[in-house]
């Protein structure tokens, strides 16, 4: 079983009073070139971050792959630019840490694919 989630606050909430195997959540940051332009070449990229834990059933009847995948916004490394993508992703770890820190959960990089 697959749980895709929308936003973080999903994937928080869904992680709330169950048990998520090996204590571990993953996240990934990933960021595109815009256009049709290579990665070396691109001074626009959209900012993407996904997370993911395999959470256990109370009951013992199984487990499920929690996923989460959030738009962060575009990076611009112009001399006008900004990294509102990469500002937003920082936000979103962050909220991700704390909640792993006061739950005893680990936060690795990586993803989980089942």
């Amino acid at each position: 079983m697959r749980i895709t989630c929308r936003n973080m606050d999903e994937f928080l909430m869904n992680l709330k009073g169950v048990s998520v195997y090996r204590k571990s959540v993953h996240f990934d940051r990933t960021s595109k070139p815009m256009g049709d332009k290579h990665q070396k070449d691109a001074t626009s990229f959209e900012v993407y971050l996904q997370a993911s834990a395999v959470i256990e059933f109370e009951d013992g009847e199984g487990q499920a792959l929690l996923q989460h995948g959030e738009y962060c916004g575009i990076d611009r490394h112009t001399g006008d630019g900004g990294l509102e993508g990469s500002d937003n992703q920082t936000e979103l770890i962050q909220q991700l840490e704390e909640y792993c820190e006061k739950n005893d959960l680990v936060l690795r990089p990586g993803l989980i694919d089942m």
